[in-house]
């Protein structure tokens, strides 16, 4: 039951025990904040781990391309090299229907592999800094295809182009957030059963998160 996965009103009297308490609105908001805190406080390596496994966990429902994307971001979150975060940008560009695999290759390739002498205007700072949303955003895109793996999100997801030697700032990832996490409106007019669906969807996408951030995943 949902309140016993998320301690949601927990009470394990015996007469407590079929009751189903469905989360509302604003708990499964509060979810889906949990993955951008979780995305914000990780290590740039640890996010794009986080982002690549991710879209393993629906690779059954994942196309080819995105998954060769999301392969190319667990290579370079391994072992970062500048070929393997080179790499990580290729296989980015090559995919056709942008999903969680992509999001995590863009990841990949705005993580400098050495810190430069000179950042000017940090440029590369702000380049790092983008690397949080769009993990967060592959991990929740994630969870959403596993809740619903009939949906198929057709974004524009252009490729941020940064040279660690001459650097431009990347554009934001052009995503509608409706497509990922509904607005809490939205959400208000979901019957309990498709609230708790979705909760439960993003559950062991946020165990995936935590053991990796502890350090007990890192491959």
């Amino acid at each position: 039951m949902f309140k016993k996965l998320f301690n949601f009103g927990e009470d394990d009297s015996p007469s407590a025990a079929d009751t189903v308490r469905y989360p509302s609105a604003k708990e499964v908001i509060a979810l889906d904040k949990k993955v951008d805190d979780m995305a914000a406080t990780m290590t740039p390596q640890q996010g794009v781990l986080w982002a690549g496994k991710s879209t393993e966990m629906v690779k059954d429902v994942t196309p080819p391309d995105d998954m060769m994307a999301a392969e190319a971001a667990l290579t370079f979150a391994r072992l970062p090299t500048e070929d393997a975060r080179k790499k990580a940008v290729k296989a980015a560009k090559a995919v056709e229907a942008p999903g969680p695999g992509v999001m995590a290759a863009q990841a990949a390739g705005l993580v400098p592999v050495s810190e430069p002498a000179k950042d000017p205007g940090g440029i590369l700072k702000m380049a790092t800094a983008a690397v949080a949303p769009l993990v967060a955003g592959a991990v929740k895109l994630a969870a959403a295809m596993k809740a619903d793996p009939a949906k198929v999100v057709k974004a524009a997801l252009p490729m941020p182009k940064v040279d660690l030697k001459a650097p431009e700032m990347p554009k934001a990832p052009q995503l509608d957030p409706a497509l990922v996490m509904p607005s809490e409106q939205a959400l208000q007019q979901l019957g309990g059963e498709q609230l708790a669906k979705s909760a439960q969807a993003l559950e062991p996408f946020l165990k995936l998160g935590e053991s990796i951030q502890r350090g007990q995943i890192t491959a």
